[in-house]
């Protein structure tokens, strides 16, 4: 029989704090162990390392080893719809620190301008997460769309993707090239771009429907399909899809200014690499 290390008993300790804003739909059969009271286990130091260590071009790397560490009962992370990322997040945070963060709001201009601090229930936040109506299609004249999340891989892949075509962009004016050769390489680089674009929109797309004869969900037919129809139609589809991922929400909260007693709205925002890496 191995020897167990007697240090792990005085390891961290879980909570069963989390509960999906999706409730378990969009996960791949497998990939999760449930959908809510989920255990959770606080940050390790190790992981705080990592994030204080991040460059934006690893930020999703490092958000799935801490996801994988923290919530083992996540099988795939790089499955899971981004939809859940925020409420997983905030229950990291939670299991790591306190159920409490402090967030600073300024008052309106035209009342008395008056910075602030005010503390927020985290958990609270994270059940008012509002999130848009997938169940619903949307019309394109003749054609009907039936929209899904984009997966945690799908989201920062995209934006990786993205952040290196730029980068070469950027970069043309420092390369040994002539105007011509720049010229090319920066039409190269754009069309790239469009390209990882249409590839976002086709995987946001679960279901095309067109009149009563054709339904399509594979995603290369769509994404082929996308960058062939005509603009009004491709304009019309983006709307669709921008329309609904706005529906995307975390909840507003409603403050009173110390100085001049007005209330007000304030949006509940968090970039969750710098959201994990405060404790106050």
């Amino acid at each position: 029989m191995e020897n167990q290390n007697p240090l792990l008993a005085y390891s961290r300790r879980s909570q069963p704090i989390l509960n999906l804003s999706s409730e378990g739909n969009f996960w791949p059969a497998g990939s999760i162990e449930k959908s809510n009271n989920i255990e959770v286990f606080p940050l390790t130091g190790q992981d705080e390392l990592l994030l204080l260590s991040a460059s934006s071009s690893l930020v999703g790397s490092i958000l799935a080893e801490i996801i994988s560490n923290c919530v083992p009962s996540i099988y795939d992370v790089w499955s899971m719809p981004r939809i859940d990322l925020d409420c997983i997040m905030i229950a990291i945070r939670c299991a790591s620190y306190n159920n409490r963060m402090n967030i600073q709001f300024q008052c309106q201009k035209d009342k008395c301008n008056h910075t602030q601090s005010q503390s927020i229930d985290l958990l609270e936040v994270s059940q008012q997460i509002r999130l848009p109506k997938y169940d619903l299609p949307y019309s394109v004249g003749n054609i009907k769309l039936w929209l899904k999340p984009l997966t945690f891989h799908e989201t920062f892949q995209e934006s990786a993707d993205q952040s290196t075509k730029f980068s070469v962009i950027q970069k043309l004016s420092e390369e040994g090239l002539s105007d011509d050769e720049k010229k090319k390489l920066a039409v190269e680089s754009l069309s790239d771009i469009t390209k990882i674009n249409v590839r976002s929109m086709a995987r946001s797309i679960k279901c095309i429907s067109i009149g009563e004869d054709i339904s399509v969900e594979n995603a290369e037919y769509i994404n082929e399909w996308l960058s062939q129809c005509d603009r009004e139609t491709f304009s019309e589809i983006k709307k669709a899809i921008d329309e609904c991922n706005s529906e995307y929400q975390l909840p507003q909260k409603h403050f009173n200014c110390e100085k001049c007693n007005h209330t007000n709205t304030v949006d509940i925002e968090f970039n969750p690499a710098d959201f994990l890496k405060k404790g106050d």
